[in-house]
């Protein structure tokens, strides 16, 4: 490979933009795309009418900038989840009634969920499918038999948009309304002490686990903050109605994008030392789709992730000058875990450069991480893996991340994301002050 010249992008910082304009907040989302980034990027390499692809689509970032700049797109990312915040961020619905819409599913559940217990025959009856084991562990049995009636009440609604973006508050309700630990990302139950009735007990340097709110409280306060943020957009969505997304719910590796089909590809994959998503939206899973366990909401496929890698087959060794020097210096098993996902990326390439139109846009936005110790450079591993396959490299820019929301502590060993309450400590260290944007051409 040709030696490439890296162009640092201050300018593609954007310091001090509001990263949760149109309906880009109306759910949280680990590691989400700036939308500042992919506007410009959407705007630089593709043109009013043109049909693009984000392979990694999260929660729809690319998509919605896609559709207010006049573009047709393409969403696909295995996480139903995911899928559900991109049709929703993109719904239509008048915002009056989705405010209605909100209070009544909600006064109709909480009418037919009075005087019922969680032993009661109707409230077994709604709950048939779901792990009870599961649920109990993070709600209390109050919370179940509120949800219950509440997703009944929204799975009535024959409005499929107006579905998507109840189903969306639902969802965003029901970390707030579990035992889940407040300020953990990860999936941690709140073993906290109870905060004591008398104040003279209460010690002023214990932190006391929250009072869990009802149901109906959490959900009337995010159905306000998602109806206050979708409507500022509304207009704007009824507009440009004609770009909404296609939306997928599918791993990219078993999916087929067809050939010659899209102007640009844009997006940001998933890391060696991915998120484990399907831990981290693992309520939505239970309550919506009857997910038994984590284990089996993994199963579905996402890359980056051990399950993923160990049920990948045994492929051709990944030909990369970068990732011989790493194969030096590791352990075999972690050799292995690194050359499997290496090998599911190039899978993603080949088929996103089939899908390509001649002369089309690739742009990948990717941070290079740390796993089990061992640095990873995934941008020059990424770079060796794309030009074989026909890509030409236009241009290797790396831009600052200021102001990041999301901790940029991670475990000096493993790799894995740290809550800032662990800053300070021994293994905790600060990463991914830059990420690079690959600029390919088919």
């Amino acid at each position: 490979m040709r030696t490439i010249t890296t162009i640092t992008r201050e300018d593609l910082g954007f310091r001090s933009a509001n990263t949760d304009e149109r309906t880009h907040a109306l759910h949280s989302y680990p590691a989400k795309f700036i939308p500042q980034l992919v506007n410009e990027l959407i705007k630089s390499f593709s043109k009013p009418g043109d049909l693009i692809a984000d392979i990694f689509a999260g929660s729809g970032t690319t998509n919605l900038e896609a559709m207010c700049l006049g573009r047709h797109s393409l969403a696909v990312d295995v996480n139903p989840v995911a899928s559900l915040i991109t049709r929703a961020k993109t719904a239509i619905v008048e915002p009056e009634v989705l405010i209605l819409a909100s209070a009544q599913v909600l006064a109709n559940a909480l009418d037919s969920a009075r005087n019922q217990s969680i032993e009661s025959e109707r409230v077994i009856e709604l709950l048939k499918g779901k792990n009870m084991e599961r649920l109990l562990h993070w709600f209390s049995p109050e919370n179940i038999v509120t949800l219950a009636f509440l997703l009944e009440e929204i799975q009535k609604e024959e409005d499929i948009d107006l579905q998507d973006l109840l189903l969306l508050i639902f969802s965003s309700s029901l970390k707030p309304a579990s035992n889940w630990l407040d300020w953990s990302v990860k999936p941690q139950l709140d073993c906290r002490p109870l905060l004591p009735t008398d104040p003279a007990d209460r010690q002023p340097n214990v932190r006391y686990r929250r009072q869990v709110p009802g149901v109906a409280e959490v959900f009337t306060r995010k159905a306000k903050e998602v109806a206050r943020r979708y409507s500022a957009s509304a207009e704007h969505l009824r507009q440009q109605a004609c770009y909404r997304p296609e939306v997928i719910c599918d791993d990219i590796n078993r999916h087929s994008l067809g050939k010659d089909r899209f102007d640009a590809v844009i997006t940001s994959p998933p890391y060696l030392t991915s998120y484990e998503y399907a831990d981290l939206h693992q309520l939505t899973a239970y309550w919506l789709w009857n997910t038994q366990t984590v284990t089996s909401f993994k199963k579905l496929g996402f890359i980056g992730t051990q399950l993923y890698e160990e049920r990948m087959v045994e492929e051709t060794l990944v030909t990369s000058a970068s990732l011989d020097l790493m194969r030096k210096v590791m352990k075999p098993l972690a050799q292995k875990r690194v050359e499997r996902y290496f090998a599911s990326m190039q899978r993603c390439f080949a088929t996103t450069y089939e899908a390509l139109k001649p002369g089309g846009h690739f742009c990948i936005v990717i941070g290079n991480s740390r796993f089990r110790g061992y640095e990873i450079d995934n941008h020059k591993v990424f770079l060796e893996l794309l030009e074989p396959l026909g890509f030409s490299i236009e241009n290797v820019w790396e831009r600052p991340i200021p102001n990041k929301r999301l901790t940029s502590l991670r475990h000096a060993v493993t790799g894995r994301i740290l809550p800032k309450v662990f800053e300070g400590t021994e293994n905790a260290i600060e990463v991914y002050p830059t990420e690079h944007i690959l600029i390919l051409r088919k």
